[in-house]
């Protein structure tokens, strides 16, 4: 199993090899968006001395960009492999459907973390985001996993390119509403209130506004970062098992 793995890994990275300029634009879109965002919110606001438009929005712009970066990275990554036109049928010969789904799972989850990386290096050392290092990293690359296990298995339950292109903006601006920017969770019904507010994209807005606002660390924010890796497991174990089930319709 390992050894399968492993070459699903490395079919995963040369498919990225040959496709080099969608790669150097998965790692030069964050580094652009990172700056600009961050030479543009450099204007201070009117009602709070001392806080600039980026220190105001990066909770809640940073998470969402690298979410649909990540998902939009794997969109396509099984969907548009199916045939008649893909490779998919050809690779399950001689792999396993565990060693692709985590092959390129495993891959994308690498690039993923270059782009938190990234952000953090513009955000952190160019414009000097007041925060943990370490824990907004951290965090970054739960939501960037989480982006890319979101993608895979919406591209595994997409029946072709297009309904996964239309299903993505849909996910991602329900998370995006109920992240707590748009809609305070504060004005929502409890039992509603309790599934909302432990929403990925939610808990990691949560996240970054206590640590620049309050300067929570890991263990203030130990709950958020368990929701995020929950929702991480459970969206990967979905779209494997929902993978490797569809071997036994045929």
């Amino acid at each position: 199993m390992v050894i399968n793995v492993f070459r699903a890994i490395r079919l995963e990275f040369n498919f990225l090899r040959q496709s080099k300029i969608n790669l150097i634009l998965y790692l030069i879109i964050p580094a652009l968006f990172a700056y600009f965002f961050g030479l543009a919110g450099q204007i201070n606001v009117s009602w709070k001395e001392g806080v600039t438009y980026f220190v105001l929005y990066a909770p809640t712009v940073l998470p969402l960009f690298i979410l649909f970066m990540t998902t939009q990275l794997t969109i396509m990554r099984i969907v548009g492999e199916r045939a008649p036109y893909g490779t998919l049928d050809r690779d399950l010969i001689s792999l396993s459907r565990t060693s692709i789904f985590f092959g390129k799972l495993i891959i994308n989850c690498i690039i993923a973390i270059f782009q938190a990386l990234i952000v953090l290096i513009i955000s952190y050392n160019i414009f000097h985001l007041s925060v943990n290092p370490i824990l907004f990293l951290f965090i970054l690359i739960l939501v960037g996993i989480f982006g890319v296990a979101l993608g895979l298995t919406i591209s595994v339950l997409s029946l072709n390119k297009e309904q996964a292109s239309q299903i993505v903006p849909f996910v991602i601006l329900t998370l995006f509403i109920f992240n707590g920017s748009i809609i305070s969770l504060d004005t929502i019904m409890p039992p509603i209130k309790n599934i909302v507010s432990s929403l990925p994209l939610a808990t990691a807005t949560d996240s970054l506004m206590r640590m620049i606002n309050s300067n929570h660390g890991f263990y203030e924010l130990r709950d958020n970062l368990f929701f995020l890796a929950s929702w991480i497991f459970i969206i990967i174990l979905f779209g494997w098992i929902k993978f490797c089930a569809e071997s036994l319709k045929k």
